[in-house]
Protein backbone atom coordinates (compact mmCIF):
# COMPACT_ATOMS: atom_id res chain seq x y z
CA UNK A 1 0.00 0.00 0.00
CA UNK A 2 2.60 2.40 0.74
CA UNK A 3 3.98 2.38 -2.79
CA UNK A 4 0.83 3.15 -4.23
CA UNK A 5 0.79 6.25 -2.08
CA UNK A 6 4.24 7.03 -3.19
CA UNK A 7 3.59 6.53 -6.69
CA UNK A 8 0.07 8.86 -5.76
CA UNK A 9 2.33 11.74 -4.19
CA UNK A 10 4.81 11.75 -6.75
CA UNK A 11 2.64 11.77 -9.67
CA UNK A 12 0.47 14.65 -7.93
CA UNK A 13 3.78 16.74 -7.41
CA UNK A 14 4.50 16.43 -10.82
CA UNK A 15 1.03 18.09 -12.22
CA UNK A 16 1.30 20.50 -9.64
CA UNK A 17 4.66 21.48 -10.49
CA UNK A 18 4.17 21.20 -14.23
CA UNK A 19 0.99 23.20 -14.59
CA UNK A 20 2.57 25.78 -12.40
CA UNK A 21 5.87 26.09 -14.53
CA UNK A 22 2.41 26.07 -17.76
CA UNK A 23 1.25 29.18 -16.02
CA UNK A 24 4.68 30.69 -15.23
CA UNK A 25 5.52 30.50 -18.91
CA UNK A 26 2.43 31.97 -20.02
CA UNK A 27 2.31 34.43 -17.67
CA UNK A 28 6.07 35.34 -19.03
CA UNK A 29 5.16 35.06 -22.64
CA UNK A 30 2.33 37.58 -22.16
CA UNK A 31 4.67 40.17 -20.40
CA UNK A 32 7.35 39.53 -23.36
CA UNK A 33 4.47 39.72 -26.11
CA UNK A 34 2.51 42.87 -24.91
CA UNK A 35 4.58 45.75 -26.10
CA UNK A 36 5.27 44.35 -29.55
CA UNK A 37 1.55 43.41 -30.02
CA UNK A 38 0.32 46.74 -28.64
CA UNK A 39 2.72 48.49 -31.68
CA UNK A 40 1.78 46.19 -33.99
CA UNK A 41 -1.87 46.59 -33.68
CA UNK A 42 -0.83 50.66 -33.58
CA UNK A 43 0.95 50.89 -36.50
CA UNK A 44 -1.55 48.08 -38.32
CA UNK A 45 -4.45 50.41 -37.41
CA UNK A 46 -2.61 53.39 -39.10
CA UNK A 47 -2.75 51.48 -42.23
CA UNK A 48 -6.20 50.57 -42.54
CA UNK A 49 -7.15 54.07 -41.40
CA UNK A 50 -4.95 55.44 -44.45
CA UNK A 51 -6.91 52.86 -46.74
CA UNK A 52 -9.91 53.81 -45.16
CA UNK A 53 -9.38 57.42 -45.78
CA UNK A 54 -7.77 56.84 -49.54
CA UNK A 55 -11.17 55.37 -50.44
CA UNK A 56 -13.29 57.62 -49.23
CA UNK A 57 -11.67 60.23 -51.57
CA UNK A 58 -11.96 58.29 -54.52
CA UNK A 59 -15.46 58.41 -54.57
CA UNK A 60 -18.55 55.88 -55.44
CA UNK A 61 -16.64 53.94 -59.44
CA UNK A 62 -19.05 51.05 -58.19
CA UNK A 63 -20.91 49.95 -61.38
CA UNK A 64 -23.37 47.07 -60.88
CA UNK A 65 -23.49 44.85 -63.01
CA UNK A 66 -27.10 42.83 -62.75
CA UNK A 67 -25.99 40.01 -65.15
CA UNK A 68 -23.13 38.63 -63.36
CA UNK A 69 -24.04 35.09 -62.81
CA UNK A 70 -24.04 34.01 -58.70
CA UNK A 71 -20.35 32.29 -58.58
CA UNK A 72 -18.61 35.29 -59.64
CA UNK A 73 -17.35 37.88 -56.68
CA UNK A 74 -18.17 41.41 -57.34
CA UNK A 75 -16.13 43.93 -56.15
CA UNK A 76 -17.61 45.64 -52.96
CA UNK A 77 -19.24 49.12 -53.11
CA UNK A 78 -17.68 52.02 -51.71
CA UNK A 79 -20.20 51.30 -48.42
CA UNK A 80 -19.09 48.09 -47.74
CA UNK A 81 -15.79 49.12 -47.75
CA UNK A 82 -16.43 51.73 -44.92
CA UNK A 83 -17.64 48.66 -43.33
CA UNK A 84 -14.78 46.44 -43.75
CA UNK A 85 -12.42 48.73 -42.69
CA UNK A 86 -14.26 50.38 -39.50
CA UNK A 87 -14.96 46.28 -38.39
CA UNK A 88 -10.92 46.37 -38.90
CA UNK A 89 -10.31 49.52 -36.87
CA UNK A 90 -12.86 48.07 -34.08
CA UNK A 91 -11.54 44.66 -33.59
CA UNK A 92 -7.47 46.33 -33.74
CA UNK A 93 -9.12 48.75 -30.93
CA UNK A 94 -10.39 46.19 -28.70
CA UNK A 95 -7.14 44.22 -29.01
CA UNK A 96 -5.54 47.19 -27.95
CA UNK A 97 -7.95 47.54 -24.96
CA UNK A 98 -9.59 50.78 -26.27
CA UNK A 99 -12.94 49.78 -25.44
CA UNK A 100 -14.52 52.97 -26.42
CA UNK A 101 -12.81 53.53 -29.67
CA UNK A 102 -13.84 49.85 -30.50
CA UNK A 103 -17.54 51.24 -29.61
CA UNK A 104 -17.06 54.05 -31.67
CA UNK A 105 -15.73 51.91 -34.90
CA UNK A 106 -18.68 49.60 -34.69
CA UNK A 107 -21.02 52.01 -34.31
CA UNK A 108 -20.74 53.32 -37.90
CA UNK A 109 -20.62 49.79 -39.36
CA UNK A 110 -23.80 48.93 -37.80
CA UNK A 111 -25.58 52.31 -38.84
CA UNK A 112 -24.53 52.01 -42.61
CA UNK A 113 -25.35 47.85 -42.59
CA UNK A 114 -28.55 48.91 -41.97
CA UNK A 115 -29.09 51.62 -44.32
CA UNK A 116 -27.47 49.09 -47.03
CA UNK A 117 -30.20 46.43 -46.14
CA UNK A 118 -33.07 49.26 -46.39
CA UNK A 119 -31.93 50.71 -49.76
Amino acid sequence: MSELGDFVERCTSLDFLRTFTVNQSYFSLQQALYEPALEYYTAHSKRVRRKRNRHAQAGSTHLPNPLSPLGVTRPLRPEGWTVRYEYKMACFAEFRGEDEVALKCVLLPCSLSTSLNES
